[in-house]
């Protein structure tokens, strides 16, 4: 019983969540110094490879929007009801 009723505040703090992540990350991946990563975002941007850096950000923010948007779907689909039920206040 509680689990119906918890679920839209975990999918809603997932999709606030991976923001935040993705956010913590292209930081943490810029300002790292070369030899403590052996990404490839970390030595495009130390190399000052711009376009290399800014690939791999917008790579990122790709990944971040498609797993919104499959978070948003799977929400709108289990949570018909609560559409049904907005519209009738």
């Amino acid at each position: 019983m509680i689990a119906p009723a918890i679920l839209p505040d975990i999918l809603t703090a997932w999709k606030v969540n991976l923001g935040n992540a993705s956010r913590v990350v292209v930081v943490a991946e810029l300002s790292v110094p070369p030899a403590a990563s052996a990404t490839s975002c970390c030595s495009s941007s130390n190399c000052f490879d711009m376009a290399g850096a800014l690939a791999w950000t917008l790579q990122l923010v790709f990944f971040v929007l498609i797993v919104q948007g499959a978070l948003t779907l799977v929400e709108n689909t289990v949570f018909r009801y609560r559409a049904v039920s907005e519209r009738a206040i």
